[in-house]
This record gives C-alpha cells, structure tokens and sequence, in this order.
C-alpha cells in the first residue's frame, strides 16, 4: 500500500512539474524594442519638427504679450481710464488666448505623437505576440511599463470567485 501510494505522489509531483513548465513566463522592455526600431527614429525626428512648429508660434505669441505688458507698464501713467481699461482687457484676452493655444497645441502634439507611433507600437506587440506563441510562453511582461503585453489561452476564474463570495 506504501508503494502504491509513493508511486502515486510521484506521479502527481511528475505532472505537476510538466504543467509548470509549460507555463513559461517572459518580460520584455517594449520601449527599448521600439526605439531600436527605424521607423521609430523618422517618427520622433516627425514629431520634433511638428512640436518645433507649434512652440516656434507660442514663443512668438508670448513675446508679443510681454512687449504690450512692458508697453502697457511704461505708458499707463499718462493714459486715460478707459484707455488703460481697454489695454488690460486686451492683455487679458491675449493671456486667455495663449493660454488656449498651449493647451490646444499640447493636445495636438499628443494627437500626431499617437498617430505616429501607434503603428510601430503595434508592429512590435505582434512581434512579441508571435514569438510569445512561437515559444510557447504564458504570460510576457512589459518591464518598461509595469503591465502585461501578452497572455495565453487561460481560464477566465472570475465566475469561479463570483460562486465563492456568493454574488451573481
């Protein structure tokens, strides 16, 4: 009875082993693997020339409101009320307008940053995906971002918790 049961425990732990095995797990540093990639050179010089763009107009922008401040500071003392009314309010709405056009232009330049690199970033994903599947690996990690790139057919547990705890 004792050997039956030892061959049985070695049995177990035998699979046990094989399963494990079969459940490799892999990290990658996905922004290491998409730098390396040329496409991602043309993207970033891409990107620099649009945001170049975009700051060259705000710099301009600013230097504008900063001459009418100085101007405004300089004069103010032999301008009349309304006059000196009129130029606070028109510094006002080129401080609001600037301030508009960097939000917007920060937002436009995350836009073209997306649009530009979301195709390289996905050329790499798949790249990972068919070697995850090539090499038979579980789960791939992404220690660039903290999260997981890949994961292979595995069983959903959620319903199996869900009984647990006893919700629907």
């Amino acid at each position: 009875m004792k050997k039956i049961l030892f061959i049985l425990m070695i049995g177990v732990f035998a699979v046990s082993s094989v399963n494990a095995q079969a459940k490799k797990l892999g990290h990658i540093n996905s922004q290491e693997l998409v730098n390396l990639m040329p496409e991602a050179k043309a993207a970033s010089d891409s990107l620099k020339t649009f945001a170049g763009a975009i700051q060259g107009e705000y710099e301009r922008m600013t230097a504008e409101l900063k001459k009418l401040a100085e101007d405004f500071e300089a004069n103010k003392a032999g301008m009349s009320e309304i006059i000196r009314q009129s130029k606070i309010n028109e510094l006002n709405d080129k401080q609001g307008r600037l301030t508009e056009f960097e939000k917007l232009g920060n937002e436009e330049v995350s836009k073209k940053e997306q649009e530009l690199f979301k195709p390289i970033s996905d050329k790499a994903l798949k790249a990972i995906e068919d070697i995850a599947k090539e090499k038979g690996y579980q789960y791939i990690f992404d220690k660039a971002r903290g999260g997981l790139l890949y994961a292979g057919e595995t069983d959903d547990v959620l319903p199996l918790v869900k009984t647990k705890l006893g919700l629907k």
